[in-house]
């Protein structure tokens, strides 16, 4: 009995190739990203049934059981006591996100999932929030670089497709040119130490 038993163990970790694992994986994260703790640990868990070796999985196992036990209030707040929501959920596309990357939508993952969703179609609540958040009073579709504090105030016109936006594009241009003169200073002054 248990010779066949371990020979089902071996098919099916056959069956399942390294492109189920990863899949698996970007599945787990997404649930993680979204809050979806219990699904995420479902996933990943599925992986090491078959991988039990599998470093990446057993890191986000970790993260997931210290992101379920942790206090939500720790990383929920902002400085000024105001609660970071996610774009998304301002939008009302998602029930509740917290903004765990400083409004930097451009390098968020849960924010380029959201993205692809949109470009595809594939879901009726996208378009439907977007017609309501574009039908929001100006004073509550605020740019997120308003929200970040960047700037004092400014509407967003491009519903959060920020890739797509003069300003947002403005204001990457004089971060990349404030950083391309930090990187000159500093080597200045490697220089003028050296000599």
């Amino acid at each position: 009995m248990e010779r066949t038993e371990e020979r089902t163990m071996v098919a099916e970790v056959i069956a399942q190739g390294p492109e189920d694992i990863h899949a698996r994986l970007r599945r787990g994260k997404a649930h993680y990203e979204e809050g979806l703790y219990a699904e995420a640990l479902q996933e990943f868990a599925e992986i090491i049934k078959v991988a039990p070796g599998h470093i990446d999985t057993r890191v986000w196992i970790r993260k997931v059981k210290e992101a379920m036990t942790a206090p939500q209030t720790q990383t929920t707040v902002a400085a000024g006591g105001k609660v970071k929501e996610c774009l998304w959920q301002k939008m009302g596309m998602v029930s509740y996100r917290v903004c765990t990357n400083g409004y930097d939508c451009l390098t968020c993952e849960f924010d380029q999932q959201m993205q692809e969703k949109m470009a595809k179609g594939e879901t009726q609540e996208i378009e439907t929030a977007m017609k309501k958040f574009e039908e929001l009073p100006g004073s509550e579709r605020v740019c997120r670089y308003a929200l970040k504090g960047d700037v004092s105030f400014r509407l967003c016109s491009r519903c959060f497709r920020c890739a797509t936006c003069e300003f947002d594009q403005a204001m990457e241009d004089a971060v990349q040119e404030k950083l391309a003169k930090l990187a000159t200073r500093r080597e200045a002054l490697k220089r003028k130490g050296v000599r």
